[in-house]
């Protein structure tokens, strides 16, 4: 498979098993129910943390703009290509709590998480005008955006050993 990742496009990796359940029939089932233990199994476990170093955050943009003639009908076009790739880190707490007491609340668990991300926007805009006369002309309109986000978190209960590679 191809890794385009790069590109905020997954090249297959994520996709689910061909033999997964449609979403209605999973909500519509009960909690344990084979058919939701039978899904689960057939995912691929994929959960392994990977090391990676974050690269420095990147981006460009492209922009070009054309006109011309064709006989008597004046073409105008404009183009842009706008790419960025950024990695983001950032720390976080979680709580549940059961009822709140005005003295005390009455804590269910406490997490502290560890977040990270890579995420890639793809932006392209390709339009052209054609005026036929002053009266008349003929646009074609044309954007694409590609959001891509890759991202881990690592929760961890205070007070208990955490797991280290």
């Amino acid at each position: 498979m191809v890794r385009l990742d790069w590109l905020g496009f997954d090249g297959g990796t994520r996709d689910l098993p061909s033999n997964f359940p449609a979403t209605a029939d999973i909500k519509n089932s009960n909690r344990a129910s084979d058919l939701r233990e039978t899904a689960g199994k057939s995912l691929t476990n994929n959960f392994a943390l990977n090391k990676v170093t974050a690269r420095p955050d990147m981006g460009f943009n492209f922009t070009t703009s054309q006109n011309f003639r064709v006989g008597g009908i004046k073409l105008s076009n404009v183009t842009s290509v706008a790419y960025s790739n950024s990695f983001t880190h950032y720390s976080s707490d979680l709580s549940r709590y059961n009822s709140f007491d005005t003295d005390v609340p009455g804590k269910r668990f406490q997490y502290q998480d560890q977040s990270y991300s890579n995420d890639v926007r793809v932006n392209v805009m390709h339009n052209w005008t054609a005026r036929i006369d002053e009266r008349n002309k003929i646009e074609f309109k044309n954007l694409f955006v590609q959001l891509g986000e890759d991202k881990t978190t690592i929760r961890r209960r205070p007070g208990l050993p955490s797991k280290t590679r």
